[in-house]
This record gives C-alpha cells, sequence and structure tokens, in this order.
C-alpha cells in the first residue's frame, strides 16, 4: 500500500471518490442554474449586466464544494471518531493526521477539476466577458470628501501602467443647499482629463470616464459645480487599465481561489474530528461552506463576482482578503496534528 500523494494513496482514492460522486450533481445544478438565468434573465434589470449573474454561477460552485468535502469526510475514517477502519488506517497511515491531509488534498484537486467548467464555459454562457483586464482600486490621500469648500480629492497610483477609463461610485451626502448635482473634474498627474460624463446626485451612482490609453502617477478629483458632497469610500475609485488577459486563465485562477472555503471547511472537520463523530463533522464542513460562500463571509463571493464582471483575479486586491482564511485553515490543521499527537498519547 502507498501512502501520501499517490495514486493508491488517501490523495488518489479520495480523488476518484468525490469525482465519481460529485460529476452528477455539480452537472444537474450547472444545467439548472443556466436555464434558470435565461428564464428569469430579464427580471434582473439591465440586459448588460453580467455581475447580477453571478448567483447562478455561485449555485453550481457551491454544489460542488459542497459534495467533494463531504464526500471526504464520509469517504476517510480519520475525519471522524468511531470510524469503521479507522484503528487500521491509523496503524497504516504515517504524519500526525494519518492520511487525512492526502483526503482532504484530494478532495481540493477533485474540487477543482469539477469547477473548471464552470468558471470558464458556464462564466462565459451567463454573459461574462471574453477578456479580463485589471481594475486597480484606489485609495484617497487624506480626507475623502470632495466639496466647494474642500480641497481636491487626490490618488497615488503605485502601479503606473496603462489606463483607458476612471469608474466613480462615490456616496453622496445630504446638499449644502438647494440640490444642484456635483460636477468633478479629473486630472492626471495636472493635465486635466475632463469633467466626468453625467453629474453626480445619487449615493454609489456609477460613471464611467473612457480616456485614451496612457499611465499616470497620481489622480486628483475637484469639485467644479454642485452642493452634493461626495465622500469616495474604499472602492469608490477605479482604473481600469489597457491591457487583457484570456478569459480561460481568469477562469483556472477563479477555480483555485474556490477552493479556499472548501479548504477551511475540512481543515475545522478534521479539528472537530478528533472528538466528535460523522455527524457532527458533516455538520461543520456543511456550516463552513455555508458562511463562507452564501453569507458571504471570505474571499469566494466577491472573486465570483468579479469574474462574471471581467476583472483581471492576478492582482493583490484579491489575493489579500484570501489570507484570513488560509491563516485560519492553516491554524486549524495545525492544531489538528497536534492535538491528534496528544490523543494518541
Amino acid at each position: 500500500m502507498k501512502f501520501g500523494l499517490s495514486a493508491r494513496g488517501p490523495f488518489g482514492l479520495t480523488c476518484r471518490r468525490c469525482l465519481h460522486m460529485g460529476w452528477l450533481p455539480t452537472l444537474l445544478a450547472a444545467v439548472l442554474a443556466f436555464t434558470l438565468h435565461l428564464t428569469i434573465a430579464p427580471a434582473l434589470g439591465e440586459q448588460h449586466a453580467p455581475g447580477a449573474a453571478s448567483p447562478w454561477l455561485v449555485f453550481p460552485m457551491v454544489v460542488a464544494s459542497l459534495t467533494c468535502a463531504v464526500t471526504a469526510a464520509v469517504f476517510w475514517p480519520t475525519f471522524a471518531r468511531g470510524r469503521p477502519g479507522q484503528q487500521w488506517v491509523e496503524r497504516l497511515q504515517r504524519g500526525p493526521l494519518r492520511g487525512s491531509g492526502g483526503a482532504m488534498a484530494g478532495a481540493l484537486l477533485a474540487q477543482w477539476l469539477l469547477t473548471v467548467p464552470l468558471t470558464t464555459a458556464l462564466a462565459l454562457a451567463l454573459g461574462a466577458p471574453s477578456s479580463a483586464v485589471t481594475h486597480l482600486q484606489l485609495q484617497p490621500e487624506g480626507q475623502p470628501v470632495l466639496a466647494a469648500d474642500r480641497p481636491p480629492v487626490s490618488f497615488t497610483i503605485r502601479d503606473p501602467q496603462p489606463f483607458t477609463e476612471l469608474r466613480l461610485r462615490p456616496l453622496a451626502g445630504l446638499p449644502t443647499s438647494s440640490l444642484v448635482p456635483t460636477i468633478v473634474e479629473v486630472f492626471a498627474d495636472g493635465e486635466s482629463l475632463g469633467t466626468m460624463p453625467a453629474p453626480f446626485a445619487e449615493t454609489r451612482q456609477l460613471v464611467r470616464l473612457p480616456f485614451s490609453s496612457r499611465s499616470m502617477h497620481r489622480l486628483e478629483l475637484v469639485h467644479k459645480a454642485g452642493t452634493v458632497p461626495l465622500v469616495f469610500v474604499p472602492g469608490a475609485v477605479t482604473l481600469r487599465a489597457a491591457t487583457a488577459h484570456w478569459s480561460l486563465s481568469n477562469g483556472l485562477l477563479a477555480a483555485l481561489l474556490a477552493l479556499l472555503p472548501s479548504f477551511v471547511a475540512m481543515a475545522l472537520a478534521s479539528w472537530c474530528g478528533l472528538l466528535a463523530g460523522l455527524p457532527t463533522v458533516i455538520a461543520v464542513v456543511a456550516s463552513g461552506l455555508f458562511v463562507q460562500t452564501i453569507v458571504g463571509l471570505g474571499p469566494f463571493e466577491p472573486t465570483m463576482l468579479a469574474l462574471m464582471r471581467g476583472h483581471w483575479l492576478a492582482t493583490s486586491a484579491v489575493f489579500q482578503p484570501c489570507a484570513a482564511s488560509l491563516t485560519v485553515g492553516s491554524m486549524a490543521m495545525i492544531l489538528a496534528m497536534l492535538l491528534r499527537r496528544r490523543v494518541r498519547r
């Protein structure tokens, strides 16, 4: 018997088991999601709003994640206490997790293989752009409020690559006098790019300013007219890069990032399985995935939304939120290793 990541060890056995159990539910969920999208798409509002279709992509992704994670917990005996064959596996398997780590790796590989068609083909079918571009979110220097009696709001661009569009979506405050929409002029490195095509009168109003491709190091927003104060919170100012990337690469990366909720859920389940039975372990897996996917705690939901909007995922803005999930999952794995050694003693 081979161990570790071999084809006949926990890695290969669990991977094949998860693929066998997960391909049909994932396929049915994808077909159902696409059918419902075609049926009620007009109720979503704008026809050219692919981000509104992201829930139909999330649904089969969650089905694949849940199926693989639960299958791994049920299939490998050391995931829970009191499982048939657990004592034999603990005697044969080396390592502090007694094969649970390899089983988790096999489940994650199976999930990635099942979700790659979803983040590539299904995403395109749901209306995602055929190419992806970098969207750089800027953080203001100093006070983020733009009004007639305040100085311009400035931004420093630390990645001065060529850009082609500026998107503003600020919060709108109460007008200082009678309502007059606010007009904003944009300066790049001291040179005017023009005024925003539409004045701002509502909160979270999205206005785009296209311009010829150019790189910049500093951006300033100047108040020209109007009585509506604007607050540029994080995410309210975005620059769209000129370079386009292949959508297939974006889909492969999205499928990889979608493994984080499953990793965290299975790591917590492996920890709880030292003292708990299989029903409790399955409940931990299901609740962990629910909180990180449906509830939106973690990077899963914004990643799927960015994928549908055509945002290039290989940026620091996407990977930074993943650090918290990786930390939780890694700490759970370390605790499971330490506690398992203590229980064996």
